[in-house]
């Protein structure tokens, strides 16, 4: 049975390399509920932990909300590459009718 962390408003994957992935459950709070998929870098948790998102994004990682709708970009921090990302879609749907607000950035 897979277990179930049901309950929760928020729900965010912390997304790392699979090496990272024993260092990542280390690094969740004390007490934490979580579903480590080992094969593929995941962590499910039901906490945003900041210093948490810090460290997935240094080792190429990040933390991405999966359900709720708390404050910040549910995709992490924007990349690099988020004015390319925002002029591709001005060219190509530049009337905003596709995901509006739901891609990295709010755009």
């Amino acid at each position: 049975m897979w277990p179930e962390l049901g309950g929760e408003d928020d729900l965010f994957e912390v997304r790392v390399p699979p090496s990272e992935l024993p260092e990542a459950v280390r690094r969740l709070p004390d007490g934490t509920r979580f579903v480590a998929q080992h094969g593929v870098g995941i962590v499910e948790v039901a906490v945003d932990a900041p210093a948490l998102r810090t460290w997935a994004e240094a080792r190429g990682g990040a933390v991405v909300r999966t359900r709720g709708r708390g404050g910040g970009d549910p995709w992490g921090s924007p990349p690099a590459s988020l004015p390319l990302q925002r002029r591709v879609i001005a060219r190509f749907d530049p009337d905003r009718i596709i995901n509006r607000g739901r891609l990295t950035g709010r755009m």
